[in-house]
């Protein structure tokens, strides 16, 4: 239980643990995927928010605009108060709105808010310390900026897959090589 009378769903949160890591690494991305994988009609709250044509252009221009800026040599810290409160507001909407576009998920959006929020800040930590190794190793900045880039990506589309239950209710399925008379359904 979550403590506020409704149950918790474990994949979920996963989920949005993850999508709140890639919003730490980069603030933008979290909410430029689930905007991008959240369908037009979508009503669930705050799902809905991000929903929209102008929602989904103006989170991916975002998100593409810190794929730049982060390379630049006069960002800022991700760890001062400017790039550090925007991370874990974004990481806590991207979570709250990819929980809330689960139909019959009963995760309370404050939980996953606050899941995403929490993940956000430890990726904002786990990227700045990444980004402080590779340069104390010697390692190019832009060459460690491209690979929390890629990480970020493929977090951001771990959370955000169809995979993860936004597809039909499977059927059962009869075990292959099984007597026909005797094949057991499972479920995939």
């Amino acid at each position: 239980m979550s403590g506020l009378g409704e149950s918790v769903s474990v994949p979920v949160l996963a989920r949005v643990a993850l999508i709140g890591v890639a919003t730490g690494f980069r603030s933008q991305l979290g909410t430029a995927t689930v905007a991008l994988t959240t369908d037009s009609g979508e009503t669930s709250c705050p799902a809905s928010l991000l929903a929209g044509r102008w929602a989904k252009a103006i989170t991916a221009a975002a998100a593409a605009g810190e794929l730049v800026a982060d390379k630049l040599p006069g960002t800022p810290s991700r760890l001062g108060a400017a790039g550090f409160v925007p991370r874990l507001l974004l990481g806590a909407l991207a979570g709250a709105a990819l929980a809330g576009r689960r139909p019959g998920d009963s995760t309370p959006p404050v939980i996953a808010a606050l899941t995403g929020a929490v993940a956000a800040a430890g990726g904002t930590f786990a990227g700045a310390g990444w980004r402080a190794a590779a340069h104390s190793g010697g390692r190019p900045d832009w060459a460690a900026a491209v690979t929390e880039d890629v990480a970020a990506l493929a977090l951001a589309y771990a959370a955000c897959a169809p995979c993860h239950g936004r597809q039909a209710a499977s059927a059962p399925v009869p075990v292959t090589g099984a007597d026909p008379d005797e094949a057991a359904a499972v479920r995939p």
